[in-house]
C-alpha cells in the first residue's frame, strides 16, 4: 500500500493509525480487549461521519505499520540524537586532543556564557576505568586540579541505552582496557594499547566528562614562555601540591607528564586527565603510562604504589629547569642523575630530583618544604 499516494485520505489514515496504537496502549496499561477498544473508537467515527474511507475495507494494522516506517525513515538518526544528546546543547565544538578512548572538546555553554572542556570517552570494556576516571575528578576539590563539572552517559542507538551504571555490563567483560606503554624506542613519547587510532564511528555509548577549560598544557607553556627560576619554582610548587592532595586521598595518577599538566587562564598549574588513575586498593599493576615518565618498578612489572607518581614528578620537575633538545638528551640526563651526578646550580634542586629520579621507591620522597633555588 502507497499511504501517501492518495493526499485526500491521508488524514484518514493516520486516524486509523493513531486508533491501532491507542488500543494497544489501552491494552497494555488496562488490560482490556483491544477488539473492544478500537471497535468501540471505530464505531464512533463512523457515526459522527468523519471518515472518507470505508473501514471495513481497510487493514487497518498495515496501515500503521506503513505510517511508522515513514515517520522513522525521515526521522534519522542524527536527527533523534540532536533532540536528546546533552552534548549537543553546547555549541562551537572545537577539537583539542585525541587519546586511544577518547577525544577532548573546547565547548560553549550559552546558558551560562561559559567555555569548557569536555571528554568525550568511547565505551567498550573500560567502561569501569571511565567511571572511576570521572568519579576521581568528583572527588577530588583542589586549587591545582582540573576543576570537575558534570558528567553523563549517552547512547548513539536509542533503545541501547545506559540505564544503571552500577550494574551495567559493557560487552559481558569485565577486563579493563588501559592504555599500555609502548616499548618502541624510536618513538618513545607514544603510547598505545594498540596501533589503530580512535574513531568515534566505532562506539555506541560514551562518557561524557565536563571540565574547566585551560589556556594550555605545560609543555606548550615551556615552549612559549621564558620563565625565570623562580616561575619556574612556583610551577613545581603548585605540582607538588596538586599530588599530594591526589594521594592524600588514596588515588595515584600514573601518567604524569608535561602534556597533562595544565595553565590556565590564571596562570595557574592543574594537574589532569585521571584517565589512567587508580585507587590504592585497587590496584592491578598494569605497565601503563607513557615510556621516559614511568617508574623502573613498573617497567620491570613489579608491583608499585603512591612512589610511582613521584618518579614521575621527578621527570616533570627537571622538564621544568631544562631545555632538551633531543629524546637522548633526556635520557642521559635521567642517567645521570641516578648515578649521583649534580646537573645544576642549585643543591636544593640537585638534592630533590636525586630523591625523585631514583631506581628504588623506597628511597623516593617530596619534601615538606619546597625550596629549589635558594642557593642560585
Amino acid at each position: 500500500m502507497n499511504v501517501i499516494s492518495n493526499k485526500d485520505k491521508i488524514k484518514d489514515f493516520l486516524i486509523l493509525s493513531l486508533i491501532e496504537t491507542i488500543s494497544d496502549l489501552f491494552t497494555i496499561n488496562y488490560n482490556i480487549e483491544k477488539t473492544q477498544i478500537k471497535n468501540h473508537l471505530l464505531n464512533k467515527l463512523e457515526s459522527l461521519n468523519i471518515l472518507d474511507i470505508d473501514i471495513n475495507q481497510e487493514n487497518i494494522l498495515e496501515i500503521k505499520n506503513n505510517i511508522f516506517s515513514i515517520f522513522t525513515k525521515e526521522l534519522s538518526q542524527n536527527l533523534f540524537r540532536n533532540n536528546i544528546s546533552f552534548f549537543d546543547n553546547f555549541i562551537n565544538h572545537e577539537l583539542l586532543g585525541s587519546g586511544a578512548f577518547s577525544k577532548v572538546y573546547k565547548v560553549y555553554n550559552p546558558l551560562d556564557d561559559n567555555n569548557y572542556a569536555i571528554k568525550k570517552i568511547g565505551i567498550k570494556n573500560n567502561f569501569y576505568q571511565s567511571i572511576f576516571e570521572l568519579r576521581s575528578l568528583a572527588k577530588l576539590n583542589h586549587k591545582n586540579i582540573v576543576r570537575y563539572y558534570s558528567s553523563w552517559l549517552e547512547s548513539v542507538k536509542i533503545n541501547n541505552a545506559i540505564k544503571n551504571c552500577d550494574s551495567i555490563i559493557i560487552e559481558e567483560n569485565n577486563d579493563t582496557q588501559l592504555v599500555k606503554f609502548n616499548n618502541n624506542f624510536n618513538d618513545i613519547n607514544s603510547f598505545s594499547s594498540d596501533n589503530s587510532e580512535y574513531d568515534e564511528n566505532d562506539y555506541d555509548k560514551f562518557v561524557f566528562i565536563q571540565m574547566e577549560l585551560c589556556k594550555q598544557n605545560l609543555k606548550e607553556y615551556l615552549n612559549e614562555n621564558k620563565l625565570s627560576n623562580y616561575k619556574k619554582q612556583i610551577i613545581c610548587k603548585q605540582i607538588i601540591n596538586g599530588l599530594k592532595y591526589i594521594h592524600k586521598n588514596e588515588i595515584i595518577h600514573r601518567d604524569l607528564k608535561l602534556t597533562n599538566i595544565f595553565i590556565d587562564y590564571n596562570n595557574n598549574v592543574k594537574i589532569g586527565d585521571f584517565g589512567l588513575a587508580k585507587n590504592i586498593y585497587d590496584l592491578n599493576y598494569d605497565e601503563v603510562g607513557t615510556f621516559s615518565y614511568i617508574a623502573p618498578e613498573i617497567l620491570a612489572g613489579n608491583n608499585y604504589d603512591f612512589k610511582a607518581d613521584l618518579y614521575s614528578i621527578g621527570i616533570i620537575i627537571l622538564e621544568v629547569f631544562s631545555e632538551f633538545t633531543t629524546e637522548m638528551q633526556k635520557i642521559v640526563t635521567i642517567n645521570d642523575i641516578k648515578n649521583g651526578k649534580k646537573k645544576f646550580d642549585s643543591n636544593d634542586l640537585n638534592n630533590l630530583l636525586s630523591k625523585l629520579i631514583n631506581n628504588d621507591p623506597n628511597k623516593r620522597v617530596l619534601p615538606v618544604k619546597i625550596d629549589l633555588i635558594s642557593d642560585y
